[in-house]
């Protein structure tokens, strides 16, 4: 036999313990629920030029109040767009300003997009998660 001596067993064991525990912390944080902002209220309700000027006058700022938070963005739609998954992004914003609120909505959503055209006003929650130009959305729904 390979591993007769105790010492050896007993770190052959150590050492499957270890991954294991490894393996199912992976798959925890993997395979996670994500949070969603249906059915819970915003942390804040702001106009897309509230929320792009809070972002391009104070990055930090604006990320200690608004990062990770619900969002309840309203404004006008600036652009529409498909993204790679099939999903939809919708900018809000106004047309003479280089940045806007770039909402990446849920694939649930798809549907009621198609009523919707440029210019339309309209309101997006979702989580905030950044600026980048934009000020960056995720997991997007439209109140109706």
């Amino acid at each position: 036999m390979m591993f007769k001596s105790k010492n050896s067993r007993m770190l052959l064991g150590s050492l499957l313990l270890v991954f294991l525990g490894l393996a199912f912390a992976f798959g925890y944080m993997y395979y996670k629920p994500h949070p969603k902002a249906s059915g819970k209220p915003a942390d804040f309700i702001v106009t897309a030029q509230e929320f792009l000027k809070s972002y391009t006058e104070d990055e930090a700022a604006a990320d200690a109040k608004y990062l990770d938070k619900i969002i309840e963005v309203k404004g006008l739609i600036k652009q529409i767009s498909p993204a790679d998954d099939g999903s939809m992004t919708i900018t809000l914003g106004d047309k003479s300003e280089i940045g806007g609120v770039s909402a990446a909505l849920l694939q649930t959503e798809t549907e009621k997009i198609k009523n919707l055209k440029v210019g339309d006003k309209v309101t997006i929650k979702g989580f905030c998660s950044g600026y980048l130009m934009d000020v960056i959305m995720v997991k997007c729904m439209i109140n109706e």
